[in-house]
């Protein structure tokens, strides 16, 4: 996973922090997953950096739990992603949700 540390402020760290480790109900599409596993990775990337100018950053990280989210994390991993399917009572559910597009061709 990409981990963009250069382009992370504080803010943007302080919400992701603040939406991963707030309980609510898992959404139909997962995102507190991927908040998850976004925030595992950073907190990743920044163990194996030495460089200091990621200080706020690590303040910003200096009270989460990080076991409690990695166990947050281990149970939600392998859910299937199918309550949006069966909510909408669909024979199938998508291992993940995207935008499509057609695509459009104009020719003049």
């Amino acid at each position: 996973m990409f981990i963009p540390l250069e382009s992370l402020t504080t803010s943007v760290v302080k919400s992701i922090v603040s939406v991963a480790t707030t309980f609510r109900r898992s959404s139909f599409d997962y995102s507190e997953r991927t908040l998850l596993a976004f925030l595992l990775q950073i907190e990743n990337k920044l163990r194996q950096s030495e460089a200091t100018q990621y200080i706020d950053i690590r303040q910003c990280l200096s009270t989460v739990n990080w076991k409690e989210l990695q166990l947050k994390y281990q149970r939600i991993e392998n859910l299937n992603c199918d309550e949006m399917a069966r909510y909408f009572k669909s024979s199938t559910a998508q291992p993940y949700f995207e935008l499509i597009c057609p695509t459009v061709c104009c020719s003049f």
